[in-house]
């Protein structure tokens, strides 16, 4: 893991931009990562040529409160990015991994819609898996049925910049690292270079 400031994101969205004449970006709904886009939004990037999608999603209309895909045009793509694409998770090109991914945690170690009653679903946490979104179905504990990238699609997309909000997600962010009883406990077993940014 290595700690990082929402300001280095713009240094990784111009270099995605200066290499390859674009940038895609992966962004989680959530309360941890509003910070961030509101700040992105006011950054000075050539947002014309960057594209996002949500690294999951409720199935509801994107004009539903719960949408993150709404959550993010109404945060993100705003001021200075209001040029910035959009494209909706099921539109997505599947074979098409982002640049760069931005997203919180919960509690319970949580990310994306990859909960701890999942664990042991190989199609969302076994890396054999083929890189895929998959539809989860609501459940007692789950509103919404969602789609979400499994952890084998998380893998392989080239930065993953983890959002941790507050002293309760920084504490299950430090037992993530040998309790498997985390969601979160996967990714940091398969990507040491996760990025790390902390808000009080």
């Amino acid at each position: 893991m290595k700690l990082l400031s929402v300001d280095q994101i713009k240094g990784l969205i111009s270099t995605n931009i200066e290499l390859q004449d674009s940038c895609a970006l992966a962004i989680s709904g959530g309360s941890s990562v509003r910070a961030v886009c509101r700040h992105l939004s006011h950054t000075k990037l050539d947002w014309g040529k960057v594209t996002v999608t949500t690294v999951d999603e409720r199935c509801v209309n994107p004009c539903h409160v719960d949408s993150n895909q709404r959550q993010i045009q109404n945060i993100l793509i705003q001021n200075n990015a209001k040029n910035c694409g959009l494209i909706p998770l099921v539109d997505w090109e599947i074979t098409n991994y982002p640049d760069i991914a931005i997203f919180g945690m919960g509690t319970d170690g949580h990310f994306a819609s990859l909960f701890p009653s999942m664990l042991d679903d190989n199609d969302l946490f076994d890396l054999n898996h083929e890189p895929c979104v998959i539809k989860i179905e609501e459940t007692d504990a789950i509103k919404h049925a969602r789609l979400t990238m499994n952890l084998s699609f998380f893998i392989k997309i080239p930065t993953l910049i983890l959002v941790v909000s507050g002293s309760a997600r920084k504490q299950v962010l430090d037992q993530a690292v040998t309790d498997g009883k985390y969601p979160i406990h996967k990714l940091l077993q398969n990507r040491d270079d996760l990025g790390i940014i902390l808000q009080s």
